[in-house]
Parts: structure tokens; C-alpha cells; sequence
């Protein structure tokens, strides 16, 4: 066995090893709505309606993603594994693995150059930089979470169509072909991988003094031109903008700008020091920086900068580490398009190949200095403490209620960590706990329609239906296109014996989610019981359109046909929920 193989064996079995009880944990977090609750995952014919709707229109919401080849990969996986996580984390790992031994490729051709390299050695810088991305605890929460595989199927791709582009300027004449066509499917994973164009430009004009006539540039950059124009079109069109849902508006630009800095001093905190790691941290922005945090950030921007200067200077390959680190980071900046979790862990996956690189690059000079056993000694102990870590952490995304109470802890001023901690606690009979936790999420942010809704829903369990009322009205008020409260609040007030009532909240729920069965069969249900027959067989019609498996949707339109008088569509409904039934005890 050579010794390059040797690498790339042992690379990928570390990166498998560190993340091996990742392999039993479960379903967490958005996992609940994205899997167990994605009717889009379950059949292949809603792939034309992946294409041409956002990452959430299978629950009739609007977002800032357009990631099809993500969805369809989620289709496929479903397919293959179901509702079993265990199919679902072994991916994950399986390409985190493959990811480390493209980092492992990629940095042998980056640093082939240098004066004094030893690539067949165990303490290259190549080496090094794979083993340290391959066990970094920062990447727990892209690799344990199965829900982050789009960090992951983004990255994979992103890194194998800029090594066919190393490959390209290396001789290989299709090599720019393959680039291209793993820059698309980088894209359609997540839309970060628009940064790769400047990513490939910084290699050529920092490492490869890349100049030449205009057509030759034009040939090189134009697919990635080409690529990133049409993708832009189609997202634009889809979601109906480049990023039509506006989040954080109540921040100036201002106020977004100079909350940058603070952003990128604790993402490289968290690179540095990998520690305190939670899946949620609360954002505090800074309105100035002549507070200590935006001292400390600013101070911090100063260095980055002069790192980058000293690098330009003297070393290329450490330049081109840190164009590696701050480039994929860039759109985590953006803050109008982030969610509530402005300051994500997962966001640092892809640009901590960046930091590795620059470490390793160190390690690389301090070891000519005559200190190869010490310096050996050292990175091994590096990668020990890092897997430790990442073994430790893994094991708090092992379910919802593990990972909730981790959050709690580090993050005691997050209404959502309180928020989904009482939803694992009510999911595990602890109802006390449950509403202590929504009570605590209230008072920290007392409009907070998840913690309305979800009071709302252990209530209405409970049988305290008028007091689950009043918290899905309290969870409309604070949000009113909220669909899961309207639809809750339309079934209680059906228990209550308020057909009416109820169905002006499935119409509203429907107007919202119109492609979901389950909500046209409970509008259907509340029009048949206050009497309005044909408008209750019409939304049955497209319960059942929409779920032609829908049994209970073919037994209750059978109903409406039958009080109709309608005796022989009434039996053919009777018969399809009749089989339908069957084939499931079957």
C-alpha cells in the first residue's frame, strides 16, 4: 500500500471513527417537520414541485431557500431508509468522510509548491490539515444533525468542482467540464455555492499568477459565469426575489454593517477555541463599537487583516487559506436573509478548511526548526482533544430533549431553546416541565407564537380545551399566517361542536397551505358536519386528489354522497377507503 493511500485511508476512517455514535442518535430540531412531516419526501411525483418551489413550500411557507437537488436527495433518501434516522446519519458521516479526503487532495495540490515540503510525509502540511478538519468539533452540528445534510451535500460538491478545477489548470483538459457541472449541483444544494466563482479567481490570481489575454480568462470563468446567471434566474423566479422574506428589520444598515466584525470575531473564536459549542446563541447586536464586545471585534477585524497582509507578503498558499476561510463565510453576513439563528455553527463547516490550512501551514515551519518530535507530538494531541470533543458532543444531538437542554444551559435568554425544550418534555409525558418551559419562553418574549401554540397543543391534550383556545387566538395574534394554530384551533373548536367556526379556520389554514390533504380533508369534514354538502365534497375531492391513498378522505366523501343521495359514487368511496385500509394491515 503507498503511502498517499495509506493517507487517505487513514483520513477518511477518523473522520468515520469521531462521528461513530452519531450513528444511533435520532431525528432533532427541524427533522421533525422536514422528514416525519414532509409529504414532498414520500413520493416521487412531487420532484416538479421541488423544482419549482421554495426549500419550505411543502408546508406552504415562504424562505430565502432554493435548494432542489437538497429535496431530491431527501426524496431518495426516504425512499431508501424511511423514517429510520440510522440511513440518514450514516450518510452524513459517510460524506463528512468524503469531504476530509477532498480537503486531504486539495491541500496536497495547493501546497506542492512550497520550498521544503514533504507531501509523503506524516507531518506535511496536507496530512495534517485533513486530520485536524476531519475531527474538529465545530463540524458536530452539520455531520450529528442529519437535518444540516445540506451543509454537507453543498460542501462535497463545492470542494470536488474547485479540485477539478486545480486539476484543470494543471494540465487536464476536461477537468474544467467537471468543475462546472459540480458547481451545479453545489448550487442546488444551497446558494452559498455562488461564492465558489471568487473562490476559483483568488486561487488563480494568488497561487497561479494567472493573467493571459481576455479569451483565455473568459473561457476559464465563463461556465461558473454561465452557471451562477441561470441559477440566480431560476431562483428569482421562484421565490419571487432574491431574498424575498426579510428578516432583523427593525436593524438599520447601518447597524447590520458593524454587526459584521462581531460576527466574524466569534466565528473564528469559535474555530480557535471550539468550546460551549450550542445548537442555538441568542444574537445581541451591537448599535456601536465603543462598547468592550465592539472593541474586541474590531481589534480582532484589525488582525485578521494584518494576517492577511504579512500573507501577502510572504506566503501565498497562507493568503489563499485565509480567501478560503472568509469567502464560503460570506453570505453568513448577510443578515437580512439569516433565520432567527444569525450565528450558526454549521455556517463554519466548509470555511474551516480555511483555518486548518493556515494552522497546518504553522506546524509546517515550526517542524523544519529541527522540532518534528515535539511538533508531532503536539498535533497529535490536537486531534485526540478535538475527537474527544467531537465524540462528547455528539452526543447531545442525540434526541430533542438531550439537545434543548444543552441549549438552555448555554443559551438561559433563548425563547426558542425554552420553547423546543417544552415540546421534548411534553413529548416525553412531562407535562409540569413542559408548560414551566413555554411559561419561561413567554416571558421572554411574551408574543412569542410557538410558545402560544405549543401551550395551546399540551392544553387541548390535556383536555383543557377553552384554555387551548385562548392560546392558538394568542398564537394567531402574534402571528397571524400562522398555519399549524389555525389548524389546531379549527379542531378544537370542532370538539366543542363549532363546525362553523371551525372551518373559517381550516379556510384560512388552506388559503395558507394549499397543498397540504390533511388540512382540505378537515375543511371538508367541518362543511359536511355544518351541512354545506357540496362545498365539503369539493374539498374532499382535492384531499383526495392531492393523496389518492387518503382512505379516510374516501370514506367521508362516501358519506357526503351517500346524505346526497348519491348511492353508487357513495359505494365506490366506501370500497377505495375499504381496500386502502386493508393494504395498510396488510
Amino acid at each position: 500500500m503507498s503511502r498517499k493511500t495509506f493517507k487517505i485511508l487513514a483520513v477518511g476512517a477518523v473522520a468515520f471513527a469521531v462521528y461513530y455514535n452519531a450513528l444511533s442518535n435520532g431525528f432533532v430540531y427541524d427533522d421533525l417537520q422536514t422528514v416525519l412531516n414532509n409529504p414532498w419526501i414520500r413520493d416521487l411525483r412531487h420532484i416538479p414541485e421541488v423544482f419549482s418551489s421554495n426549500l419550505w413550500g411543502f408546508k406552504g411557507e415562504t424562505s430565502n431557500y432554493y435548494r432542489p437537488l437538497a429535496s431530491l436527495l431527501g426524496i431518495l433518501l426516504f425512499k431508501m431508509c424511511g423514517t429510520d434516522p440510522f440511513g440518514y446519519h450514516l450518510l452524513s458521516v459517510m460524506t463528512h468522510a468524503g469531504i476530509s479526503i477532498l480537503v486531504l487532495l486539495i491541500s496536497s495540490h495547493l501546497i506542492s509548491g512550497l520550498s521544503g515540503s514533504d507531501s509523503n510525509s506524516f507531518l506535511s502540511p496536507a496530512f495534517i490539515t485533513a486530520m485536524l478538519f476531519a475531527s474538529h468539533p465545530i463540524h458536530t452540528e452539520a455531520v450529528a444533525w442529519s437535518g444540516a445534510f445540506t451543509e454537507l451535500s453543498f460542501s462535497f460538491f463545492y470542494l470536488l468542482s474547485f479540485y477539478f478545477y486545480v486539476l484543470y489548470t494543471e494540465g487536464h483538459k476536461k477537468g474544467l467540464l467537471f468543475s462546472a457541472v459540480f458547481f451545479i449541483f453545489s448550487a442546488l444544494c444551497k446558494e452559498t455555492a455562488l461564492t465558489l466563482p471568487v473562490l476559483v479567481v483568488s486561487y488563480d490570481y494568488i497561487l497561479r499568477n494567472a493573467g493571459g489575454d481576455v479569451i483565455s480568462r473568459v473561457k476559464r470563468y465563463l461556465p461558473y459565469l454561465a452557471v451562477s446567471g441561470i441559477y440566480l434566474i431560476a431562483r428569482f423566479l421562484v421565490l419571487g426575489g432574491f431574498a424575498p422574506v426579510r428578516q432583523h428589520a427593525g436593524l438599520s444598515i447601518y447597524t447590520q454593517l458593524i454587526n459584521v466584525p462581531p460576527l466574524l470575531a466569534k466565528y473564528l473564536e469559535k474555530l480557535v477555541l471550539p468550546v460551549d459549542l450550542s445548537v442555538f446563541h441568542v444574537f445581541h447586536p451591537i448599535k456601536s463599537f465603543l462598547g468592550m464586545n465592539g472593541i474586541i471585534s474590531l481589534l480582532c477585524f484589525a488582525a485578521f487583516v494584518s494576517l492577511a497582509f504579512a500573507a501577502w507578503k510572504r506566503d501565498k498558499v497562507a493568503l489563499f487559506s485565509l480567501f478560503l476561510l472568509l469567502v464560503p463565510l460570506l453570505p453568513a453576513f448577510y443578515l437580512q436573509g439569516l433565520g432567527d439563528n444569525v450565528f450558526a455553527e454549521r455556517y463554519l463547516y466548509l470555511p474551516s478548511f480555511g483555518f486548518v490550512l493556515l494552522v497546518s501551514l504553522l506546524a509546517g515551519k515550526i517542524s523544519h526548526k529541527r522540532a518534528r518530535p515535539v511538533v508531532a507530538v503536539i498535533l497529535a494531541a490536537v486531534v485526540c482533544v478535538y475527537s474527544f470533543g467531537t465524540v462528547t458532543r455528539n452526543a447531545v444531538w442525540k434526541d430533542d430533549y438531550t439537545l434543548w437542554s444543552d441549549a438552555v444551559k448555554k443559551s438561559p435568554d433563548s425563547y426558542e431553546a425554552y420553547d423546543s425544550l417544552g415540546a421534548a418534555l411534553f413529548r416525553r409525558g412531562r407535562s409540569d416541565e413542559a408548560v414551566r418551559c413555554f411559561d419561561t419562553a413567554l416571558r421572554i418574549k411574551p408574543d412569542d407564537a410557538m410558545a402560544h401554540y405549543d401551550l395551546g397543543d399540551l392544553y387541548a391534550r390535556t383536555g383543557l380545551i377553552d384554555t387551548a383556545i385562548e392560546q392558538f387566538q394568542a398564537a394567531i395574534r402574534s402571528k397571524p399566517d400562522y398555519v399549524n394554530a389555525h389548524d389546531a384551533l379549527g379542531v378544537a373548536l370542532s370538539s366543542k361542536g363549532l363546525p362553523e367556526e371551525a372551518a373559517r379556520q381550516f379556510e384560512v389554514a388552506v388559503s395558507l397551505r394549499g397543498n397540504d390533504p390533511v388540512l382540505h380533508y378537515k375543511l371538508g369534514t367541518a362543511y359536511g358536519q355544518s351541512g354545506m354538502l357540496d362545498k365539503a365534497a369539493e374539498q374532499l375531492r382535492t384531499a383526495i386528489k392531492l393523496d389518492p391513498a387518503y382512505a379516510q378522505a374516501h370514506y367521508n366523501l362516501g358519506v357526503v354522497y351517500k346524505e346526497e343521495g348519491m348511492k353508487n359514487k357513495a359505494l365506490a368511496q366506501f370500497s377505495a377507503a375499504h381496500s386502502l385500509n386493508k393494504t395498510v394491515k396488510n
